[in-house]
């Protein structure tokens, strides 16, 4: 029946019985075939694998034999092949059994991946082939884990000292049997011949099969055995003597024709040149080629030192040096010697030898106070001066590395007052705290930073020219008989600008436009800083220096310290757009950029007593007290605009008309300022 198929078996008994029973029968069928179907699917295996390649697969290298959890290993064998589906399998330390990918490179090479919880020591590793892990080939690998600090000993736990831990083959920890205390340790070797010792660097193991009297030099002995061999060629005893080694005051003979030839030069030839034969007889016939205080073998040479410039015929001294045949003598010129005689008459002084270096018996003295680098005046920044004469505002002169000669000066505002305290600079350590003081303007009046006290006026207002106005009474008794002094001014103090003489009020008070206000007054360009008051002269001349209203009157402008804005003079009486037109292509104290002023800026001008800076060449009092152009514009009506009164702070942006005059339609005329 094994022979037949089970779908040939099936046919048969469908024709034999009912559904039911063909049904049932089958089933039994198969399950009495299913050993041979999976035989069937072993043949099928073997006849892919013989496909692949008919030979048993054998391995003969495992790399490393000791491997760690996620080491890759390499195989080397024969007949691996993808088609047999060749896997490896070894057993963990649970006891589970693990199976991964044997990885083909070709057929002699393979490699896998070792799994981890392996675990340690020797394992058997086997090599499956196939779906039903059909085994192959099997081999020995040890195991090792990575973080392992003991060693894994595969021989007799006998060979390791009690005292050192190890693994044993099947992975277990274990301790060592062998007594390793007793005794103490060899001492080290101190001669040849001695036993029972450790080698040093001077007294080395040998192979003693090789130490023989044959292997040996006579006379020599090595690891206790003297030598009996003797040199062939031996040294040579005569001058002239063949096939020996020069030696001693012997040379070889003249018959010696190239090196390796049977004779040889002693080790102080004088060359640098290989070793090689000379002819002696050459030597001897030669002796005014020698040095007369060398020797050479047995020839003393003849040859005389150089006693004179010029010379020629003589060796070349400290004192004579070999030079070219030229009429002068030059630092840059090359002494090779040979073919060259001794120097010119032109002896080099100190002066013409670098500083440091001896030439012929001179010592160089180049550049020294003696001998000065070329172009030098004496004044040298030097180590000795060079902080006094950075800090100086003198010139001073400092030299390249290529000899040119450089001219500088020094900064005399390195001193203590411009430095940060605590830091050196070229010798000067500086005063200056951290931060800068502040400008008295950048701080409100009556604030104080450091030593800086404030000037900035933020509540500007008039003042009260009689002390009768200083009041520290009842509010109610303001403007009575019986009005009181009192100690400060207060903002009940103050009264309008024009100071009339009204009910209750001291006839002493001037019935005019005053300029008692707490902002304003002009600098007094005689001091070096700022003072108290709010506007200042900032005209300057045709060529931009500084310069003041009373010498440029046709420049004259005049400075807001609190907004920053520059004011020009009062210009002409125009219209709304003539006046914007107008600033905008101004040219005025060396200045462009110029604009109508807005309606607050014009109103800030008056709380800052523009009235107070009134001059002839600026603004008169009379200038101010008219109605100014703003660039603001009404916003309930464009064609009216907003104007200023700058001696009592009125401002309007309707068409009133005071007799014949409508002040803000933009279409009347009105006095304007510009600014910047």
């Amino acid at each position: 029946m094994t022979g037949l198929g089970l779908g040939s078996i099936c046919i048969i008994y469908k024709r034999l019985r009912p559904s039911q029973w063909r049904r049932f029968i089958c089933f039994v069928m198969f399950l009495t075939l299913l050993p041979a179907l999976m035989s069937c699917e072993m043949a099928q295996n073997k006849i892919q694998a013989s496909r692949a390649g008919s030979e048993v697969t054998s391995i003969s290298k495992i790399t490393p034999i000791a491997a760690k959890p996620n080491e890759l290993v390499s195989l080397t064998g024969s007949n691996f092949y993808e088609a047999k589906n060749l896997k490896v399998s070894l057993e963990l330390a649970n006891g589970e059994r693990a199976t991964v990918p044997l990885a083909i490179t070709n057929t002699t090479a393979a490699s896998f991946i070792m799994p981890d919880g392996v675990g340690l020591g020797v394992k058997d590793v086997t090599l499956t082939q196939g779906s039903s892990q059909v085994e192959v080939a099997k081999f020995n690998l040890i195991v090792d884990q990575a973080d392992n600090q003991l060693p894994i000993v595969v021989g007799d736990g006998s060979t390791v000292c009690s005292d050192q831990q190890y693994i044993d083959r099947k992975g277990d920890k274990k301790t060592g049997t062998k007594n390793c205390s007793s005794g103490e340790a060899p001492p080290a070797c101190t001669e040849d011949g001695v036993v029972g010792c450790v080698t040093t660097e001077s007294f080395r193991s040998a192979d003693m099969s090789k130490v023989t009297v044959g292997n040996i030099k006579k006379d020599i002995t090595i690891a206790g055995v003297t030598g009996t061999v003797t040199q062939s060629p031996g040294n040579c005893s005569a001058n002239g003597q063949q096939s020996c080694v020069a030696a001693g005051s012997y040379f070889a003979g003249t018959n010696c024709a190239a090196n390796g030839s049977g004779c040889y030069l002693p080790t102080y030839a004088l060359t640098s040149q290989p070793l090689r034969a000379i002819n002696y007889d050459t030597i001897n016939s030669n002796a005014g080629s020698i040095r007369s205080s060398a020797t050479l073998g047995e020839v003393t040479g003849t040859l005389a030192d150089c006693s004179t410039n010029g010379s020629s015929g003589c060796v070349a001294t400290n004192t004579y040096l070999a030079g070219q045949n030229r009429s002068s003598w030059d630092m840059t010129t090359s002494f090779p010697g040979a073919g060259y005689y001794s120097g010119t008459s032109n002896t080099p002084t100190e002066g013409d030898i670098k500083s440091g270096f001896s030439i012929a018996g001179v010592n160089g003295q180049y550049p020294s106070s003696s001998f000065p680098l070329a172009g030098s005046s004496g004044t040298d920044l030097t180590t000795a001066t060079f902080d006094a004469q950075i800090k100086s505002s003198g010139t001073f002169q400092y030299f390249g590395s290529d000899g040119a000669r450089y001219t500088g000066s020094g900064d005399a505002d390195i001193v203590d007052t411009n430095i940060k305290s605590a830091v050196d600079i070229f010798g000067t350590t500086g005063n200056v705290t951290a931060g800068a003081s502040p400008n008295a303007w950048d701080l409100r009046a009556g604030v104080t930073v450091g030593s800086v006290t404030g000037k900035l006026k933020v509540n500007c207002r008039n003042r009260v020219r009689s002390a009768v106005y200083n009041y520290d009474g009842a509010i109610g008794s303001i403007g009575t008989s019986g009005v009181s002094s009192g100690t400060a001014i207060d903002i009940w103090d103050t009264i309008d600008d024009y100071n009339n003489n009204a009910s209750g009020l001291p006839p002493s008070i001037v019935t005019a436009w005053g300029n008692n206000t707490d902002c304003g007054g002009v600098d007094d360009p005689s001091l070096s800083t700022d003072d108290d008051n709010v506007w200042k002269d900032v005209t300057t001349t045709s060529g931009g220096a500084a310069s003041n209203c009373a010498t440029d009157a046709a420049r004259c402008t005049m400075q807001d310290k609190i907004t920053g804005l520059w004011w020009t003079k009062t210009q002409s009486n125009v219209t709304w757009d003539a006046a914007w037109s107008n600033c905008q292509n101004l040219s005025y104290n060396g200045q462009t950029g110029w604009r109508l002023p807005t309606q607050k800026e014009l109103m800030e001008a008056y709380g800052h007593g523009i009235r107070s800076a009134v001059s002839a060449s600026w603004i008169t009092q009379s200038g101010v007290n008219n109605w100014f152009w703003s660039g603001s514009s009404n916003s309930s009506s464009s064609s009216n605009a907003w104007g200023v009164n700058l001696s009592n702070g009125y401002t309007l942006n309707t068409s009133i008309t005071c007799g014949v005059n409508a002040y803000v339609s933009k279409s009347s005329t009105n006095w304007y300022v510009c600014v910047r």
